[in-house]
């Protein structure tokens, strides 16, 4: 599992490339479902590849804040940008939203409820 300062470096990563690739996205024209998509996928891709890799769960599929970081911080910068602000203004606070999101999970062992799946029959 991913200990100390690379747990920090991976969320400052997660912040920065949900920015980007929601950036990108809104630069080529999509629509905003699109680029918040794109922000997360651009995010989260990494780190699958990386821990797939490293033959471990990836931490999108535990219960950890992460994904759901990176969808806030890219549609945070896509309703800003929407509405009129400047792009890196909007790439600042998207990434703001998404590093204290994911900064709250680490620092505080939050994490989003699960699912319950069919009892037994």
């Amino acid at each position: 599992k991913l200990k100390g300062p690379i747990l920090w470096i991976d969320a400052v990563g997660l912040a920065l490339f949900s920015t980007a690739g929601a950036t990108i996205a809104l630069k080529f024209g999509a629509d905003p479902v699109v680029c918040v998509l794109m922000g997360a996928c651009s995010a989260t891709g990494g780190g699958i590849l990386r821990e797939v890799v490293r033959n471990e769960l990836p931490i999108v599929l535990q219960r950890d804040i992460y994904i759901t970081a990176a969808l806030a911080g890219a549609a945070t910068l896509v309703l800003l940008e929407r509405a009129g602000m400047d792009i890196r203004i909007a790439n600042a606070v998207g990434a703001a939203v998404a590093l204290a999101l994911r900064a709250a999970g680490i620092a505080f062992d939050l994490s989003l409820p699960v699912a319950k799946g069919p009892g037994p029959d």
